[in-house]
């Protein structure tokens, strides 16, 4: 009977361009033969989008984020602010991800505090 093995890749988070999480581009050497550069690249520059896009500020933000100060963050449960929505989207496509890489597991960096995004290589040894 063969037992699943897993190996687990991170993704370093990249602080060029401010504090709002991005991650790197360039894909592992453990990667190769599991996904090809090219759509690695789109995978994490879709990734770091979402958390562009969480992060942006505009009037519906400023509205939102004010109605929740003014009821002392009862508004939280009638409806999410922008960046909860975004991590949420983040998640199903995350999900869409691991459906099409059945070999791959890619996990939501909010489980590691945002510090690096994690690829688990799933094999039969």
């Amino acid at each position: 009977m063969q037992t699943p093995q897993y190996q687990i890749v991170s993704i370093d988070r990249d602080y060029s361009k401010g504090l709002t999480p991005r991650f790197f581009t360039t894909r592992p050497q453990q990667l190769a033969g599991l996904i090809e550069n090219n759509e690695f690249e789109i995978i994490i520059n879709q990734i770091n989008q979402y958390f562009i896009e969480a992060e942006t500020i505009t009037w519906k933000t400023i509205i939102e984020e004010s109605f929740s100060c003014i009821s002392c963050g009862l508004t939280n449960c009638c409806f999410k602010n922008q960046y909860h929505r975004k991590m949420i989207e983040l998640q199903k496509y995350l999900i869409q991800l691991n459906r099409k890489f059945p070999s791959l597991q890619f996990i939501h960096p909010i489980n590691n505090g945002f510090l690096c995004f994690e690829i688990s290589i799933f094999s039969l040894q």
